[in-house]
């Protein structure tokens, strides 16, 4: 650790219950503050440049308690300490402090007697309160009481308590028990927080900007996909909710995008080893991403089957000096999931429950005024209706629910914790048949052996989870479409009995009277119950670290981890499915995904101190064995074969019926080692400077003789506590000034098969040789500047840290295509390209009160430009030049995203308006028409920026907190809205209707049906007229809780909280006909467009948790 302050950790919820013993003729300080840790669980804290730990005294306890062994140990000093439940902070003080008289012993009969309490009337045990001038002091008991016997009137009580100011209380009369209210404040020592490969550091020493959130962030509000609930908390992190509703993936990017062609989701850690967060190798590409306009059903993605009751704390790296340990895994920033473990001297078991109820947030506007066309047809542009339908598209959704239902176990004594916790999920979605069901079991043990020389760590989560109907969007499998086109004055009631009998076939088939609708809409129960697509999955995550000091500044640390996922998805599509999709008799699609990987890493740590310098260091390496192995089945039943039984051995292939030809199998292995070391040298605790290089090797490369199959990757990072280098700058108004600067190199690998042969699909009797090389290909790579300050004022009751960063990520990895005739292959991969992002992070702070209530708010501000400086441009086989500054590379329709250079990788481009005349005016003869010759820039799907603005109050035993979430700029694109004007379903077209024209070049147009049915023309509609800003304002969450006292409760409950919370409940300010946070696609592509994706949800329920 580069700090001059040594910090022992260990934690015991009993702590102060118990007494010491210890005799010895001659120990070292340091020696006696470990032994009182062990002995009492006691954390002391101290700065080694006030207080010398490496004398020699004599001591003889004999059923001491705590407050005699401080005293001892302070004797002949000018210091003093203060306690706050398991910690004790020693300090420099003018008084020398005696030792305290145990309020229970004290006589009341005299002096002055009191109560010392936070501002919500709790009480503060371990409080001191000193006797002003006479060098007398005594602690507050567990009630927050004291007793001063020789106090007498106008004498002064000065009330000292860790992580509260000091106050001072003059004495008036000595005939009534005195309260006194503390203010929160910050008298601690700097936090210590978990970085890169899980070391711990002084948040005063870091050079770059790391932000950590509690557990309790994550449970308050609880989410079936926790990392939800980091949303708003994080600066510098774009976090979007899939629409496929509960439990759906969630796409993370740090510091805008960087990768044109490869994954920019972030990395993430769990005490301090990399996991994987996708079942593909080949791709690495996140789960929950699309790849086209007509996909709708998609999944959850791994990391989110985590326990949210099993995380301590989440740590975020966002740049890429925080990450440069991870070397070519970083590049993307990381969270580090860092889980709870037991404590000594307690034994302790939690119980819980979250219970949420969903509706959705947005939906479109919808007319139930005017009928459809015709008889049977699916357009709505018939006459006005006698009566309004009572139709409306929302009575399709259920309300939703979920109920999260867990429980956390733990105990330990001294040499030995154990954790032990087990969750379950059962949650249905707001669309018919979407299901969702997970459970959760994890186990943490550490045990201390050789007199703590050597430390073992066994960890292991095991998680089971079965997902049905996760749809996003789309035009295929989507029971959303037909509902939302549904024609008013239809009776919907009649296709609700979605299957009948048929004598014909003598089974049930589809009840749908329209078969001639377009986008092969069917009955919409049909598609939720009798074509579900269901994902299982399970994933075992074992881990063990074993730590062995070899003497009081070096440990040699070993960890390995094997992470197993195993997921099966299987799509069943019963007899008299479309047969664009199935057979005469059904069709079926089974695909297994077993993926593994194997970690293992040796870490050498140094922590020496020399006169003013303190160095901190560690060298090592790792090694990551990754695998997995696919196999995939499907087809459809053709007639003769049984209708509705769904196995591989009755699909039908090109082989005929029954072949089950359509097996696959491509088995994926990667492996990829490293060499690390970095160091952090810090002077007088107050300037650092910090240093770290890795070596990656890939085996991507190893099939490229020309390829470099190593790459390093460095950073370099100073910091400096400008109020304690220049003493004079500190004030009241300033009480913490640090500046900070770093840079660094992170990368991305290439993908599987990138860098060599591939041989798949051995069913079919080839063998496919990937793309050559013609270049010696290399990883992305990642430049990043960083600088930053970090203030607090007014006595650290405010706090500011600003970073400003700047980042290029160049050796893109391109698919070159040439012509077939240019004497080689068709396409060949190519390092080109440059992406820069640069941005601001900020982050503001204020915790003090409010009269008698805690006022805890945050607020957090993300600015990101992203910007495409350079793309390829090289020479094919043939010699000519093969270069370009625009790349089509995702899209459908009229909706196109294109990476241009000097534009952004959000850039949004629409290829159809409605045509003009030679004067620029619209086109009118014989009606509106369609304009599609060329492209047009629409916007960016990046906001400009956000804000989240969280806070929270506690009032005695009430707490209340909320979270305000802005995103500001942006553009989205709505396909959606124009398929409902087009089928004449919307508001819109009834209004024009009603007014009896619309309004073109100026004027009114009568002929509304043949605008509005131009506007919905081609596959989603001419998207120029559905650009949305996609500002928006919403009250992200809300809680609001009472906590029973133990007093009420017995003597074997501890606390009981219930709390009514809600996510999302509603928007404060919204233009779009959907909710523009919400993404279709984890990926990087396909944001801010909506084709009938389902609605976000908001959700009000109740949560209920007991501690024992």
């Amino acid at each position: 650790m580069c700090t001059a302050v040594l910090v022992v950790y260990c934690t015991v919820s009993a702590a102060g219950q118990t007494l010491f013993t210890l005799k010895k003729q001659s120990i070292k300080v340091a020696d006696l503050i470990k032994a009182i840790n062990k002995e009492t669980g006691y954390n002391i804290l101290y700065s080694n440049q006030i207080f010398n730990d490496k004398r020699a005294i004599s001591v003889d306890f004999d059923q001491a308690t705590i407050h005699q062994v401080m005293s001892k140990l302070l004797d002949g000093t000018d210091l003093q300490y203060n306690i706050k439940d398991n910690a004790i902070m020693i300090n420099r003080d003018s008084q020398k402090k005696e030792s305290p008289v145990s309020t229970r012993t004290m006589n009341q009969q005299q002096g002055i007697s009191g109560k010392v309490t936070d501002p919500g009337g709790k009480p503060l045990q371990g409080a001191t309160v000193f006797l002003k001038g006479k060098n007398l002091s005594t602690d507050t008991d567990k009630d927050g009481l004291f007793t001063l016997p020789q106090a007498k009137v106008n004498d002064v009580l000065e009330v000292r308590f860790v992580g509260y100011d000091t106050k001072d209380y003059t004495i008036v009369s000595l005939q009534d028990r005195i309260s006194i209210s503390l203010s929160p404040g910050d008298n601690v020592l700097d936090a210590v927080v978990v970085t890169a490969l899980g070391i711990k550091k002084s948040t005063r020493s870091l050079t770059y900007n790391i932000q950590d959130v509690k557990g309790e962030e994550l449970t308050r509000n609880r989410d079936p996909n926790f990392v939800n609930s980091l949303t708003g908390k994080i600066a510098g992190v774009t976090i979007n909710a899939s629409s496929s509703g509960i439990g759906g993936a969630t796409r993370v990017v740090m510091r805008g995008t960087k990768s044109i062609t490869g994954n920019n989701n972030a990395l993430y850690v769990i005490d301090g080893v990399p996991v994987l967060n996708t079942t593909d190798l080949r791709t690495n590409m996140p789960a929950g991403q699309i790849n086209d306009i007509f996909s709708a059903s998609t999944g959850s993605d791994i990391i989110s089957m985590i326990n949210p009751d099993d995380i301590e704390s989440i740590s975020t790296l966002t740049g890429a000096a925080a990450a440069a340990l991870y070397g070519s895994q970083g590049q993307n920033g990381v969270i580090i999931i860092n889980t709870k473990s037991g404590q000594k001297g307690r034994t302790s078991l939690s119980l819980m429950n979250n219970t949420n109820f969903m509706t959705p947030l947005v939906m479109p506007k919808f007319q139930n005024t005017y009928g459809r066309s015709d008889e049977g047809s699916y357009f709505s542009w018939g006459p006005k209706l006698t009566e309004p339908s009572t139709y409306r598209p929302a009575d399709f959704f259920q309300t939703g629910a979920t109920s999260m239902t867990g429980f956390t176990f733990d105990t330990g004594k001294e040499n030995n914790q154990t954790f032990f916790s087990g969750g379950m999920t059962q949650g249905r979605g707001i669309i018919p048949n979407n299901n969702l069901s997970r459970y959760n079991f994890s186990f943490r043990n550490t045990s201390s052996f050789l007199d703590d020389k050597l430390q073992l760590d066994l960890n292991g989560m095991y998680l089971s989870q079965m997902e049905r109907n996760m749809v996003a969007q789309g035009l295929y499998h989507n029971p959303i479409v037909p509902v939302y086109l549904f024609p008013p004055g239809g009776n919907f009631e009649a296709i609700k009995a979605f299957e009948r009998y048929n004598p014909d076939r003598l089974f049930p088939t589809q009840y749908w009277p329209f078969g001639g609708a377009p986008f092969q809409m069917q009955n919409p129960y049909w598609t939720a119950y009798r074509i579900p697509l269901e994902n299982n999955t399970t994933r075992l995550l074992l881990g063990g670290s074993l730590k062995y000091k070899v003497n009081d500044w070096l440990n040699i640390t070993g960890r390995a981890k094997l992470d197993r996922t195993q997921l099966t998805s299987d799509r069943k599509m019963y007899a008299s499915t479309d047969m664009l999709f199935a057979g005469y008799g059904g069709a079926f699609f089974i695909n297994e995904n077993n993926t593994q990987a194997l970690y293992g890493d040796l870490l050498a740590n140094i922590n020496k101190s020399f006169v003013d310098f303190t160095l901190t260091a560690n060298v090592g390496g790792s090694r990551v064995e990754s695998s997995s192995r696919f196999l995939a089945a499907g087809g459809g039943i053709a007639q003769g074969s049984p209708p509705n039984v769904f196995t591989t051995d009755n699909i039908s292939g090109s082989t005929g019926t029954g072949a089950g030809s359509g097996t696959a199998r491509q088995p994926d292995k990667t492996s990829f080692q490293s060499l690390l070391g970095n160091f952090s040298l810090a002077y007088k605790n107050m300037l650092f400077l910090d240093g770290s290089y890795r070596y990656d090797w890939y085996s991507q490369l190893y099939f490229n003789k020309d390829s470099k199959l190593y790459l390093t990757y460095p950073s370099i990072g100073v910091s400096a506590i400008l109020t304690d280098a220049f003493p004079e700058i500190k004030s009241n108004a300033l009480s913490y000034l640090k500046v900070r600067a770093n840079f660094s190199q992170v990368g991305n690998p290439p993908r599987l098969y990138e860098g060599g042969p591939q041989v798949y699909l051995l069913a079919t009797g080839g063998i496919n040789q990937n793309t050559p090389l013609r270049y010696p290909l290399r990883p992305e790579r990642t430049d990043a500047w960083e600088a930053g300050l970090n203030l607090k004022f007014l006595k650290d009751k405010i706090n500011l840290d600003v970073t400003l960063y700047n980042t290029n990520t160049y050796d893109q990895i391109f698919t070159i295509t040439q012509s077939a005739t240019s004497g080689g292959n068709q396409s060949f991969l190519l390092n080109a390209g440059r992406v820069n992002n640069k941005g601001i992070e900020a982050n503001l702070g204020y915790n003090g009160t409010l009269g008698a209530v805690n006022w805890n708010s945050n607020a957090v501000f993300t600015l990101n430009r992203n910007t495409a400086k350079e793309l390829y441009s090289t020479v094919g086989a043939d010699g000519r030049r093969v270069a370009t500054d625009t790349i089509n590379i995702a899209g459908g329709g009229s909706y196109q995203q294109k990476v241009a250079v000097g534009g952004n990788m959000s850039a949004i481009y629409i290829t159809s308006k409605l045509a003009r005349d030679q004067n620029g005016y619209i086109a009118l003869n014989p009606g509106v028409s369609v304009d599609n010759r060329e492209y047009f820039y629409a916007g960016n799907a990046d906001p400009n920026y956000t804000i989240g603005f969280n806070n929270s109050f506690r009032y005695k035993n009430f707490n209340l907190s909320f979270l305000v979430f802005g995103r500001f700029g942006g553009v989205g694109v709505s396909a959606t809205q124009a398929m409902l004007d087009a089928y004449g379903v919307s508001q819109t077209t009834a209004d024009a209707r009603d007014l009896g024209y619309v309004t073109v070049n100026g004027a009114p147009y009568p002929n509304v049906e043949q605008y509005y049915t131009q506007m919905g023309s081609g596959t989603n509609g001419v998207l120029a007229y559905y650009v949305y800003s996609a500002t928006n304002i919403r009250l992200r969450e809300l809680a609001f809780g009472y906590t029973i006292p133990q007093q009420y409760l017995g003597k074997w409950i501890k606390s009981i909280n219930a709390s009514i919370i809600g996510n999302n409940l509603f928007m404060l300010y919204n233009k779009a006909p959907f909710d523009p946070e919400s993404t279709p696609s984890t990926g990087t592509y396909f944001q801010g467009f909506d084709y009938f994706r389902q609605p976000s949800l908001k959700s009000l329920g109740f949560s209920i948790r007991a501690q024992f």
